[in-house]
């Protein structure tokens, strides 16, 4: 069973969770290994951390696709909300939770 509310940042031992948490790992092997429309059967392996899945000879890795609210390019719109926002720091550590669960996730090739 998939836990949609999962942080991988708790597993990955200060480092990115893309590449060092072995949930997110597991959690993409069970969405992504799969029947394809030529009938054949991707099933994705990982040999450990760094993790990196694989399938014959394609290699996919682990991205997140809304923690950009993180980079220093948006510094000032970050500042203006932590001016303006009761209890940002809350917030902000709220949508940094959700953004390192598997619904901000991907794989690329």
């Amino acid at each position: 069973m998939i836990d949609i509310t999962f942080d991988f940042r708790t597993d990955s031992k200060g480092k990115d969770p893309d590449t060092f948490s072995p949930t997110l790992n597991a959690y993409h092997r069970a969405l992504w290994s799969k029947s394809l429309p030529n009938g054949k059967v991707m099933d994705l392996h990982s040999k450990g951390a760094p993790f990196v899945l694989s399938w014959k000879d394609f290699y996919f890795t682990s991205d997140t696709i809304i923690v950009e609210m993180r980079s220093l390019k948006n510094q000032k719109i970050i500042d203006q909300a932590r001016e303006k926002v009761e209890d940002f720091e809350e917030l902000y550590e709220h949508l940094l939770r959700r953004s390192y669960s598997i619904g901000s996730m991907i794989i690329l090739p």
